[in-house]
């Protein structure tokens, strides 16, 4: 089989050379990839299709060891919420083919794994990005509604709040952060959203 050689500035025919690879991104894989190598000036050349079977070898494995989130489990958070990948790119604050390519197999960064797969482990957390997004116009009021709609919450009462970082609930006083408007927020187990309606109520719609 021949590939074009930018040295040799034609097509060659070539030889596949194994090279150990101990690391890959600061992280033991103690793997090995292919080379192709010009037969006439013994260059490596790029050939896809070794370069693809190095990649799929080598993410596995680092995949594994650096515990990285796998494309399936991205499809799953998109899944849950019935998001496009370009609408989760916009909460998410990535480049527009990022989550395209995560899903294709390409290999995100220790962070932005870590990231994501924090947004999936905690609902309230991946709420407030969406209201992130939606306050900071990346996302539709479509797609805001969209989400929030699907998110477990509790029947629409009125809340008297005493003290700022305070408010009381069937009796019982509860603190939160912030007066965010449209803050996810958990009140014995259940999650519901809040809208600030003055300094001094809480309406809790469903």
């Amino acid at each position: 089989m021949k590939v074009y050689c930018p040295y040799c500035k034609k097509e060659v025919e070539y030889k596949i050379e194994q090279r150990e690879l101990k690391e890959f991104r600061g992280i033991e894989v103690n793997t090995f990839e292919n080379v192709a190598i010009c037969n006439e000036c013994n260059q490596d050349l790029y050939v896809n299709k070794i370069e693809d079977e190095n990649n799929e070898r080598i993410y596995k494995i680092y995949r594994e060891k650096a515990n990285i989130i796998k494309a399936e489990d991205i499809v799953k958070l998109r899944e849950k919420y019935d998001i496009s990948q370009r609408e989760l790119t916009a909460i998410l604050g990535f480049g527009k083919m990022t989550i395209n390519r995560y899903e294709r197999g390409g290999l995100p960064t220790k962070s932005q794994s870590d990231y994501i797969k924090l947004l999936i482990e905690n609902e309230d957390k991946f709420i407030e990005k969406v209201n992130e997004a939606y306050e900071n116009n990346n996302i539709t009021e479509k797609t805001y509604k969209k989400i929030v709609s699907d998110t477990p919450q509790v029947p629409a009462t009125t809340i008297l709040v005493f003290s700022t970082p305070n408010f009381i609930c069937n009796g019982s006083i509860y603190r939160i952060n912030n007066t965010i408007t449209d803050r996810k927020l958990r009140v014995n187990g259940s999650s519901m959203l809040i809208s600030i309606l003055s300094p001094c109520i809480i309406f809790v719609t469903k």
